[in-house]
């Protein structure tokens, strides 16, 4: 078996104990902030790997938080 294919299994393995337990959060809002520290937290961890955006990018980037936190 390729190392590709356990990776890829054990990754879907992984994102159903997430899908779980973020259903058996009962607050909705407290659902979203798990969702998003984790979601900051992996995009912290992956930043060495991929490196930042581009400048050109930031703009978008700005705006994006601002429509959707706001």
């Amino acid at each position: 078996m390729s190392r590709a294919l356990v990776l890829s299994v054990l990754f879907a393995g992984l994102l159903h104990v997430w899908n779980a337990l973020a259903k058996g959060v009962p607050s909705q809002a407290a659902s979203f902030a798990l969702l998003n520290l984790a979601t900051a937290a992996l995009s912290w961890l992956a930043l060495p790997l991929i490196g930042a955006p581009r400048v050109a990018a930031w703009p978008f980037l700005l705006g994006s938080t601002a429509c959707h936190t706001g």
